[in-house]
């Protein structure tokens, strides 16, 4: 099998995502985020994992992870993240190989910026399948709080100009 220049460059883009991820899991998660969210995004990184399951009927691999402590906003339940690793990751043709996992972090990064609250803490780390995002799981009581923040930066768009939104 011959080896063509589209297989070259994505090769290399791979090379290049995986040493990206290298470097982003050696900084601070906190740096990233809102202040708020600093305790929660190191725990997703470095807490001990004490079970994970399949989330079925989704394009990528995606597992719900339990961690060890304790949920900060429900302390009678363990601390749950939705974990998407590099290798479960489907290839879209306007986006470069194996990086879901850096443009979940960069979606959470960009909404704690604007403090629009919509992104769930989200950080990188090395899990059970490999590299990939770690998101704070939103139970679905705690729901209405994202659905009031989508209206309002809904809202906020409607009476700004577009070039602002």
């Amino acid at each position: 099998m011959a080896v063509t220049a589209e297989m070259r460059a994505e090769l290399a883009a791979v090379k290049h995502a995986q040493h990206r991820f290298a470097q982003a899991a050696l900084g601070d998660a906190a740096s990233a985020g809102a202040a708020a969210d600093a305790e929660v995004l190191r725990r997703l990184r470095l807490e001990p994992i004490k079970g994970m399951g399949r989330v079925v009927y989704s394009s990528n691999a995606v597992f719900l992870l339990e961690l060890e402590g304790p949920d900060p906003t429900h302390p009678d339940q363990p601390l749950r993240a939705i974990y998407k690793p590099t290798r479960g990751e489907r290839p879209l043709w306007d986006f470069p190989r194996q990086t879901l996992h850096m443009r979940e972090a960069a979606a959470y990064a960009v909404s704690a910026a604007l403090a629009d609250g919509l992104v769930p803490a989200t950080t990188l780390r090395d899990g059970p399948v490999g590299p990939g995002s770690v998101q704070l799981f939103v139970h679905a009581s705690d729901e209405t709080g994202i659905t009031a923040a989508r209206a309002h930066s809904r809202r906020s768009c409607a009476t700004s100009e577009p070039s602002t939104c």
